[in-house]
């Protein structure tokens, strides 16, 4: 079935330090930063974040009073001035979250571009109409769908006159498929991503007369989502879509899309 890959669980962060980024912890409760509190929604004790914005506002105030002749002594601080210096910095730090709130709530409502598989005719125009110098479409591996067999339709030549690993052998041009023995007359594929460059050859002969493990998709760590694809433009099956970035990418789990897939 067509499935959705959600993104791995974050690791836990330390208490020592932001979970999202590199700022000292101030909340007990989501381990996050005061801007990244704001940005995310969540609740910090008024009493915490007021200790804070008075913390910054006295450094701020006893550094710009430092004495003129070199003295690095903090001076006294009159009441209005602290006042006018706390007020200040809180209403920097409020546009500061409210700032980092709209840059992850646009980072979290985009979207990115994914092929779908059952759509796909590996017309081969993946590998040359991308922008980027080596195309963002690659070959991707379904290990779950794989035979393991030594004669892989995805990795040897129809007319091969040898079962090795030797490249005039190979269905893909760029050697980027990798072939290992596992035990017996099994033996196990790996798609090299550093080397393949979406031409589908290999993705066009496993569907066609392997079990169709193997399949086309677009990386999103390479992908730079550009406004309209290029790709998408030039697909003659319209196999190029958006679908939201927290879901990732379109992965093929079965030979045949099922009859209750709603993309059907």
């Amino acid at each position: 079935m067509l499935h959705y890959a959600a993104a791995p669980p974050n690791a836990p962060s330390k208490k020592i330090r932001c979970a999202l980024c590199v700022l000292k912890n101030l909340c007990d409760l989501c381990n996050l930063c005061v801007l990244c509190v704001f940005a995310r929604g969540h609740l910090l004790k008024f009493s915490k974040f007021f200790f804070v914005v008075a913390r910054i506002s006295f450094l701020q105030m006893s550094n710009s009073t430092t004495q003129a002749d070199g003295d690095k002594t903090p001076q006294p601080v009159s009441r209005r001035d602290f006042l006018k210096s706390l007020g200040r910095t809180g209403v920097g730090v409020a546009l500061a979250g409210i700032g980092a709130a709209a840059l992850l709530s646009r980072r979290e409502d985009r979207s990115v571009w994914q092929i779908d598989p059952f759509k796909c005719v590996m017309c081969g125009r993946c590998a040359t109409a991308c922008v980027l110098p080596m195309s963002a479409a690659r070959c991707m591996h379904n290990k779950q769908m794989c035979g393991y067999c030594d004669l892989c339709f995805g990795y040897f030549l129809p007319n091969h006159t040898a079962r090795n690993e030797g490249a005039e052998n190979q269905v893909c041009p760029l050697g980027a498929i990798e072939r290992d023995r596992v035990e017996g007359d099994y033996f196990s594929y790996t798609i090299d991503r550093t080397a393949c460059n979406g031409c589908a050859q290999c993705v066009k002969l496993c569907t066609h007369s392997g079990n169709g493990s193997l399949f086309l998709q677009i990386q999103n760590d390479i992908c730079v989502q550009c406004n309209e694809c290029s790709i998408a433009r030039a697909c003659p099956a319209k196999a190029i879509s958006r679908i939201p970035a927290p879901q990732m990418y379109l992965l093929k789990e079965s030979h045949r899309r099922p009859a209750t897939d709603p993309a059907s």
